[in-house]
């Protein structure tokens, strides 16, 4: 062999070895929703297999907010659980074939891994597996959208968490608001700031101590 073919063979090794060696992208199940008519006109929830994401949204005055999450072994298996059955969502009729169905916002299902993606969009689907992903993401948006009215009241319209923070108490019990441990920070300076009403204090608290 001679010294040009060896330069060349390892400038070859050189160039491919970072590519061969690059790490693969986490897989992620985004869920994306939009309906212009509501307040938050459009939020994200991305989410990976360790249970950790993000959520986004943008509200009617053009507002952007982004706060980490993290979703619990229960609904993160769930979650999971269909994106692997539906090969990515690619295998699944998510949309209903019934007609006239009142529109209740554009939502997709997205799975994304390293080279290969699948997607499926919807108003409202018949499929149970699909309703149920979409319930807790939905229940997750809810709280973190009433976590972040909450902390807007408690800088500038204190008179107004009692009724905030009760209207979460009661979402959190029928089902609709889940993983409330995302909003613990707000939470726990309503509880710290001794000059809120008691009782506003206590329903933070009791808050806290069902996202444990």
């Amino acid at each position: 062999m001679t010294h040009v073919t060896t330069l060349f063979l390892l400038s070859f090794v050189f160039q491919v070895t970072p590519a061969a060696l690059a790490t693969p992208t986490p897989p992620t199940v985004t869920f994306t929703f939009d309906r212009p008519q509501v307040q938050t006109t459009h939020y994200e929830i991305i989410l990976g297999e360790d249970g950790k994401g993000v959520y986004r949204a943008r509200n009617q005055q053009g507002i952007d907010t982004e706060a980490p999450i993290a979703v619990s072994p229960q609904n993160l298996e769930h979650i999971w659980a269909e994106a692997k059955a539906t090969d990515g969502f690619r295998k699944v009729q998510c949309e209903t074939h019934l007609k006239n169905m009142a529109q209740t916002g554009k939502k997709v299902l997205t799975w994304t891994g390293s080279s290969d993606s699948g997607s499926c969009s919807y108003n409202y689907s018949d499929d149970k597996e699909i309703q149920k992903v979409t319930s807790i993401f939905q229940g997750i948006a809810l709280t973190m959208e009433l976590g972040q009215r909450l902390a807007y009241l408690h800088r500038f319209d204190r008179l107004g968490l009692d009724a905030e923070i009760t209207s979460l108490g009661n979402s959190v019990k029928t089902g609709w608001a889940l993983e409330i441990q995302n909003i613990e920070p707000t939470l726990r300076k309503i509880v710290e700031d001794v000059s809120l009403m008691e009782r506003v204090r206590a329903k933070a608290e009791a808050l806290l101590n069902n996202g444990k």
